[in-house]
C-alpha cells in the first residue's frame, strides 16, 4: 500500500520509519522535504501536522484545515487518516467542509523519546469513521499483533479520548508531585511512600477508570483522603480538590442529589436492587451502543472484547468483563498469598534497594452454574454476612484465575 505522511515532525518521522518496513511510504513537509505530487497519488494520507496551543489555551487547527483543503482542491481519492491531536468537534467540521474526502481519525499515543518504538508497537489502535474506512486504516497496521485492541468509536469520543489520555498522565504526575511536596514538608522520603501506592493491584486496574461509579465512597477512601488533605497545610493542595470534586457526596450534589447507590453497607432495599440491575444493564448496553454507533461491530478475528452483561448462565466471561450476578451464595472462603518485588534507587543516592512485599487476600468462593468464582470484597465482613448467611446480588469485574472484584452488592 502506498502511504503518504504529511508533516515530518516527531510524529511524522515515527510514522515514516514505522510504516516503511511494511508499505511504500513517502513523506512531505512544507519545509521542502518530499513532493506534494506523491501525496496526491497515494492510497492513504497520514496527516501528522502540528496543532499547537493558542494564546487562549485552545488548539490551533489551521494546519489541519489547510491540509484538508489542499487535498480536496487536488481531488484526492485516497483515505485521509488524521493522527494529529484535535479540538473536539474538528472531525465533524471537516466532513461538512469536504464531503468527498474519506476521513478517519486515528489519534497517536506516542512517547516522544521512544516515538518510533511506540508507533511500531502500540498498546492499542483507536479509530473513528465509517466502518469500511476504519477497516482500511486498521489494515495499514496489519503487522500489529491480533491481540492488540483495535477500538472503534465515534469521532467526538476519539477526540476526547486522546485529550483525556494525556490529561490522566498529567493527573498522575501532579499527584506524585503533590505527595513528594507533602513528604518533604514532613521530612519523609517520598519513594517508599509512593511505593506503597504503586505496588497495589488496584492502581493498574481499570475499574476505577470506569464511568458511572458516581464518586469514591466506602469506609477508608473518603476519610483517608480527607486526613491527608488535612495534614497538608497548603490551601491549594490537590488533595483538597480531590475530596471536593470526587467524593460521592459532592458528585451527588452536582447531579441534583440523585444517588447511584449507597455502597456495600449491607442494607438491602428495592432501590438498591434496582441500582444494581440498572448498572448491569448499563454496562451491557454501553458496550453494545459503543459498537453499534461506530457503524460496525468488532471484527472477531481482530479482537475479542470483554463481555458486559447480566450473567444468565453458561461459561464465565473473559477477564475485563463487567458482570452482574443475581442471588448468589457462598459456602466457604479461600485465602491466597501474593508477593511483589520492587527495586528502586534510594532517594538522594545511587544505591538500589529491593523490597519484597507479601499479602494475603481472602475470597468468598461462589458457585455460578458449573463453575466457581472467587469474590474479592472491600468489606469482607459484609460479604460473609450477606452472601454466606443468605443470598446476595453482586456487580463487579472478572479478573484472571476466576477472581471477581466486587464493586457493589446488595
Amino acid at each position: 500500500m502506498k502511504i503518504a505522511v504529511i508533516g515530518w515532525g516527531s510524529v511524522g518521522n515515527a510514522a515514516i520509519l514505522g510504516l516503511r518496513p511494511h508499505h511504500e511510504v513517502v513523506g512531505y513537509d512544507i519545509d521542502g522535504r518530499g513532493f506534494w505530487e506523491d501525496v496526491v497519488h497515494s492510497e492513504v494520507a497520514l496527516v501528522c501536522v502540528q496543532t499547537d496551543a493558542t494564546a487562549d489555551e485552545d488548539l490551533d487547527m489551521s494546519n489541519i484545515f489547510q491540509v484538508s483543503s489542499r487535498l480536496a482542491d487536488d481531488n484526492f481519492r485516497g483515505l485521509v487518516i488524521i493522527k494529529s491531536t484535535l479540538r473536539p468537534g474538528t472531525m465533524e467540521e471537516l466532513e461538512v467542509l469536504h464531503p468527498n474526502i474519506r476521513f478517519v481519525y486515528m489519534p497517536e499515543f506516542l512517547r516522544e523519546k521512544d516515538a518510533v518504538e511506540w508507533f511500531a508497537n502500540p498498546d492499542r489502535i483507536v479509530a473513528s469513521g465509517h466502518t469500511k474506512n476504519v477497516d482500511v486504516a486498521f489494515d495499514c497496521f496489519s503487522w500489529v499483533p491480533k491481540d492488540t485492541p483495535r477500538i472503534r468509536m465515534k469521532h467526538l469520543e476519539a477526540e476526547l479520548g486522546k485529550l483525556a489520555h494525556n490529561a490522566y498522565i498529567a493527573t498522575k504526575v501532579t499527584f506524585t508531585c503533590e505527595i513528594e511536596r507533602i513528604c518533604h514538608s514532613k521530612g519523609a522520603n517520598p519513594i517508599p511512600v509512593m511505593e506503597t501506592v504503586w505496588t497495589d493491584r488496584r492502581v493498574s486496574n481499570p475499574a476505577h477508570l470506569t464511568p458511572g461509579l458516581g464518586g469514591f465512597d466506602g469506609k477508608c477512601v473518603p476519610k483517608d483522603t480527607l486526613a491527608l488533605a488535612t495534614a497538608d497545610k497548603d490551601p491549594d493542595s490537590l488533595l483538597k480538590i480531590l475530596h471536593s470534586r470526587g467524593s460521592k457526596g459532592e458528585v451527588m450534589k452536582r447531579e441534583g442529589g440523585k444517588s447511584r447507590g449507597e455502597g456495600s453497607n449491607g442494607n438491602s432495599s428495592a432501590a438498591g436492587l434496582f441500582f444494581i440491575c440498572l448498572c448491569g444493564v448499563f454496562y451491557f448496553l454501553a458496550m453494545v451502543g459503543l459498537v453499534a454507533l461506530s457503524d460496525g461491530f468488532f471484527n472477531e478475528e481482530e479482537m475479542a472484547p470483554p463481555v458486559h452483561k447480566i450473567w444468565d448462565g453458561g461459561e464465565l466471561p473473559p477477564a475485563g468483563s463487567f458482570i452482574f450476578f443475581e442471588d448468589v451464595h457462598s459456602s466457604n472462603t479461600q485465602t491466597r498469598t501474593y508477593s511483589s518485588t520492587t527495586c528502586a534507587t534510594d532517594y538522594g543516592s545511587d544505591r538500589e534497594s529491593c523490597h519484597t512485599q507479601t499479602w494475603d487476600v481472602t475470597y468468598l468462593v461462589i458457585t455460578v452454574g458449573s463453575e466457581q468464582i472467587y469474590a474479592e470484597f472491600e468489606d469482607l465482613a459484609w460479604g460473609v454476612r450477606e452472601c454466606m448467611l443468605g443470598t446476595c446480588n453482586l456487580l463487579g469485574m472478572m479478573e484472571s484465575n476466576g477472581v471477581f472484584v466486587v464493586f457493589d452488592g446488595r
